[in-house]
Protein backbone atom coordinates (compact mmCIF):
# COMPACT_ATOMS: atom_id res chain seq x y z
CA UNK A 1 0.00 0.00 0.00
CA UNK A 2 0.89 3.79 -0.53
CA UNK A 3 1.24 6.19 1.96
CA UNK A 4 1.52 9.80 1.97
CA UNK A 5 4.89 11.68 2.31
CA UNK A 6 3.64 14.23 4.19
CA UNK A 7 0.80 12.89 6.61
CA UNK A 8 1.58 9.33 6.23
CA UNK A 9 -1.82 8.39 5.16
CA UNK A 10 -2.24 4.81 3.69
CA UNK A 11 -3.98 5.74 -0.35
CA UNK A 12 -5.28 3.87 -2.94
CA UNK A 13 -2.93 3.85 -5.79
CA UNK A 14 -5.54 5.54 -7.95
CA UNK A 15 -5.42 8.79 -5.76
CA UNK A 16 -3.56 11.95 -7.14
CA UNK A 17 -4.31 13.90 -3.92
CA UNK A 18 -4.26 12.97 -0.25
CA UNK A 19 -7.76 13.03 1.07
CA UNK A 20 -6.09 13.57 4.92
CA UNK A 21 -3.90 16.81 3.93
CA UNK A 22 -4.11 17.37 -0.12
CA UNK A 23 -0.84 17.15 -0.69
CA UNK A 24 -0.41 16.05 -4.12
CA UNK A 25 0.56 12.32 -4.65
CA UNK A 26 3.45 11.95 -7.53
CA UNK A 27 4.86 8.26 -8.61
CA UNK A 28 8.34 8.62 -8.26
CA UNK A 29 11.27 6.75 -6.55
CA UNK A 30 12.73 8.65 -3.33
CA UNK A 31 16.06 8.73 -2.86
CA UNK A 32 18.48 10.22 -0.09
CA UNK A 33 20.21 13.18 -0.80
CA UNK A 34 23.30 12.75 0.94
CA UNK A 35 24.43 9.47 -0.77
CA UNK A 36 21.62 8.69 -3.59
CA UNK A 37 20.45 5.63 -1.75
CA UNK A 38 16.31 4.48 -2.70
CA UNK A 39 14.28 4.92 0.45
CA UNK A 40 11.06 3.54 1.60
CA UNK A 41 7.82 5.46 1.85
CA UNK A 42 7.94 5.59 5.24
CA UNK A 43 11.67 5.47 6.51
CA UNK A 44 12.57 9.00 8.30
CA UNK A 45 16.56 7.51 7.91
CA UNK A 46 18.25 6.46 5.66
CA UNK A 47 18.48 2.94 5.19
CA UNK A 48 21.96 3.25 3.51
CA UNK A 49 23.66 5.71 5.64
CA UNK A 50 21.31 6.51 7.90
CA UNK A 51 21.66 9.80 7.52
CA UNK A 52 17.60 11.49 8.99
CA UNK A 53 15.28 12.31 6.36
CA UNK A 54 13.95 15.72 8.13
CA UNK A 55 11.24 16.12 5.60
CA UNK A 56 9.52 12.75 6.43
CA UNK A 57 9.00 13.41 10.32
CA UNK A 58 5.63 14.71 10.70
CA UNK A 59 4.92 18.06 11.85
CA UNK A 60 3.91 18.91 15.41
CA UNK A 61 1.10 20.01 14.37
CA UNK A 62 -0.22 17.56 12.53
CA UNK A 63 0.17 15.24 15.48
CA UNK A 64 -3.17 14.44 17.52
CA UNK A 65 -2.85 14.70 21.01
CA UNK A 66 -3.37 12.46 23.37
CA UNK A 67 -6.72 11.65 25.21
CA UNK A 68 -6.85 12.04 28.56
CA UNK A 69 -7.60 8.14 30.06
CA UNK A 70 -9.54 7.82 33.45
Amino acid sequence: MKYCPKCHSEYQDSATICADCQTPLVNYVPFCKKCDGDIGERDIFCPHCGVLLPERIPDENDVPECEDHP
